[in-house]
């Protein structure tokens, strides 16, 4: 019933860094990406801005009250606009389908995608995108290495969009 280390995002829900009993541990910064279908006319594109390129887009998100939710509207609310939610879904396969039918687009976190062969969809890096601050917290005084050393090595190797669709396909 107890646990020696929880890796979990940084929230209002967790103990405070100055908080005594615990210890919070940076491990990464995730930076989340633009999900399209690769028929749309943003997916030839490298880059793309969040309120120039994005704002003006259907977007599928999930419920408010949820991190994934509070990290996007927090970037958009920052870029200036408020996202057209037009479906509201908290499973990311369900998000993947409704991208690929071509009923939205999402900007979601680069864990979430990583490593998937999607069909039909395209990733695209984002200027001034939503962050999630990925942390270690344990008790005070115990200790989560080697455990951080390997997700920190982990971490390293998400990959970045870059030039071409990561998961388009044929």
């Amino acid at each position: 019933g107890r646990l020696d280390v929880a890796l979990t995002m940084s929230t209002v829900d967790i103990p405070s860094v100055g908080d005594p009993e615990f210890h919070t541990e940076p491990v990464m910064v995730e930076l989340f990406d633009a999900i399209l279908p690769y028929q749309h006319p943003l997916a030839t594109r490298t880059g793309l801005h969040l309120a120039e390129d994005l704002a003006d887009e259907d977007w599928i998100m999930s419920a408010p009250g949820t991190a994934w939710y509070a990290c996007v509207t927090a970037a958009t609310n920052q870029a200036g606009f408020q996202p057209r939610v037009v479906h509201t879904v908290d499973d990311f396969s369900a998000v993947f389908a409704l991208i690929q039918a071509g009923l939205g687009i999402a900007l979601m976190p680069r864990l979430a995608w990583t490593g998937l062969s999607t069909p039909h969809i395209v990733v695209r890096g984002v200027q001034e995108t939503a962050r999630r601050h990925v942390v270690a917290l344990t008790r005070a005084g115990a200790t989560a290495e080697p455990l951080l050393t390997a997700v920190r090595e982990a971490a390293r190797k998400v990959p970045v969009p870059s030039v071409g669709p990561f998961a388009a396909a044929g």
